[in-house]
């Protein structure tokens, strides 16, 4: 499936039925940076399309260890649960592709959920894209304050969230 990059919800909701999404089990991810909107689009997305949501906050120890690391095995059982009764569901929170890959669990359709400027300028872009080296990697993340903030832009180097994306959805905030 080609990435298609989307800013309204109309157009999103419609391109998620066209590709099943309703009418057959799917696992639906929801991937982006913390803070940008992925909880609020999911429950938004589940609304119109009646399926279930599954928020990875919700299953986090909250214990210091890095995020990934305090994913509580309870939702692994939860997503086994859902794929066994056939149903739908969206899987929305930070460093998606690395908690689905440490339970074990793949997505159908990968939604990217990026925050654009007030000139449309993609907000994150020189810190989630086109960079390439670990060395300049290193160098741009060194000042980063937050302890979350570095492991969401290592996340961002390792798995490239938004190039494998199927849906990019854009969100316009001002600065």
């Amino acid at each position: 499936m080609k990435q298609v990059e989307l800013k309204d919800i109309r157009s999103l909701i419609d391109h998620l039925k066209n590709n099943g999404v309703g009418s057959r089990p799917l696992r639906v991810g929801i991937d982006g940076s913390y803070g940008i909107g992925k909880s609020t689009l999911a429950y938004c997305l589940a609304c119109q399309l009646n399926v279930a949501v599954l928020s990875i906050d919700q299953f986090i120890f909250r214990d210091g260890r890095p995020y990934v690391g305090q994913i509580r095995p309870e939702i692994k059982d939860l997503c086994d649960h859902y794929v066994a009764t056939r149903r739908t569901f969206f899987i929305e929170g930070v460093c998606l592709l690395a908690v689905l890959e440490k339970i074990g669990l793949s997505v159908d359709i990968l939604i990217y959920i990026r925050k654009l400027d007030s000139w449309g300028k993609w907000r994150d872009s020189e810190l989630y894209n086109g960079i390439e080296s670990e060395t300049e990697w290193t160098k741009k993340i060194s000042n980063l304050p937050e302890v979350l903030e570095k492991q969401v832009a290592e996340y961002h180097f390792k798995y490239r969230p938004f190039n494998r994306a199927h849906f990019v959805y854009s969100v316009t905030h001002g600065d």
